[in-house]
């Protein structure tokens, strides 16, 4: 540790001079204004399907949800139409989402 003791001092100050000192020259920047075409602004539009891959996608669900359906046992899914293609099931807007008589009814009565 005694040879490193005049060492710290000099370490201390070489940093001290490196934080404090300033640039070469102006950060670097494009002059130009990008384009509001440029991916980098609309990363969403990188996953936007045209309609015929949207179609293909929305038959591999109600493909796959039917199946799954009928494995479960629901036997009158298996001729279910999808071309055209059924709209995705949503919850009717008036039903509420807590129970009307509460967490029991919904669990049943305790148990001792």
């Amino acid at each position: 540790m005694r040879t490193a003791a005049p060492l710290l001092p000099v370490l201390a100050l070489a940093l001290a001079l490196a934080g404090c000192g300033q640039q070469s020259g102006p950060p670097a920047s494009d002059a130009s204004p990008a384009s509001s075409n440029d991916p980098r602004f609309q990363p969403l539009a990188a996953y936007d399907m045209p309609d015929d891959d949207g179609r293909t996608v929305g038959r591999a669900r109600w493909t796959l949800a039917k199946e799954c359906m009928v494995r479960l046992g629901f036997e009158g899914l298996k001729n279910l139409d999808i071309d055209p293609l059924p709209a995705w099931p949503r919850r009717p807007s008036g039903l509420p989402l807590r129970h009307p008589k509460g967490r029991r009814a919904r669990r049943g009565p305790p148990t001792p």
